[in-house]
């Protein structure tokens, strides 16, 4: 046991230990193999706090569901017991009419939508503009420049949004800006510093991350 000038076990730990030595201590073993509750690992898992909106809503149309998954859409709850529903498109990139009314009819349920790679343009934003609980939207190497933009700045969850590598004019940023929720925008972009075609305030940069990082 580490001294006790040093810093000691916690609670959570001890009992996750615990329950190894219970086992036998196997060695080599994988976490997902030694039945381990959710409420022990409960302790270890980083938790975003009340990121998402705190609402009840009805539960999700499962035709739906099951009408984008068959596309290859990745569909899924926030949690085990929530109607707030994630969305990913990674395995499916051109979108056509009825997949968008497919997804109207989630609209109340959607709160993380990752539609990096697809086929949309400037267009999702007016599709978007009445999901209303929508908290999370990543339009990463898309052929978006913003025009529209604005038609988000209705939704009052829109926390993160993420841009990287799209045609973003810049003079969109200031409408990002403006959108009320509004906690981090990336817009890292390959070819491009956005930085320096901007004017904002130390603050309202704080909002942005333009990437290009370099290390000391």
């Amino acid at each position: 046991m580490p001294p006790k000038a040093k810093k000691q076990l916690t609670k959570a730990e001890i009992d996750i230990l615990s329950h190894w030595i219970n086992l036998g201590a196997p060695e080599n073993t994988l976490i997902k193999d030694l039945e381990i509750s959710e409420e022990l690992l409960s302790n270890f898992i980083k938790k975003e706090g009340n990121f998402f909106p705190e609402i009840d809503v009805n539960a999700p149309n499962k035709n739906s569901i099951s009408f984008l998954r068959k596309k290859g859409i990745h569909i899924a709850p926030i949690t085990k017991s929530s109607n707030l529903l994630y969305l990913s498109s990674y395995n499916y990139h051109e979108f056509i009419e009825e997949d968008i009314s497919e997804l109207n009819k989630l609209k109340d349920n959607l709160v993380d939508i990752d539609l990096s790679n697809s086929s949309f343009n400037d267009e999702i934003f007016e599709i978007l503009s009445t999901f209303t609980n929508l908290t999370r939207l990543k339009l990463n190497y898309t052929s978006i420049s913003g025009k529209g933009l604005e038609k988000l700045s209705s939704l009052n969850n829109l926390k993160r949004l993420h841009l990287i590598n799209t045609k973003l004019n810049s003079n969109q940023i200031k409408v990002i800006n403006s959108f009320p929720a509004i906690e981090k925008a990336y817009l890292f972009q390959n070819d491009r510093d956005l930085t320096k075609e901007i004017t904002l305030s130390n603050d309202d940069l704080k909002k942005f991350d333009f990437g290009k990082y370099t290390l000391k």
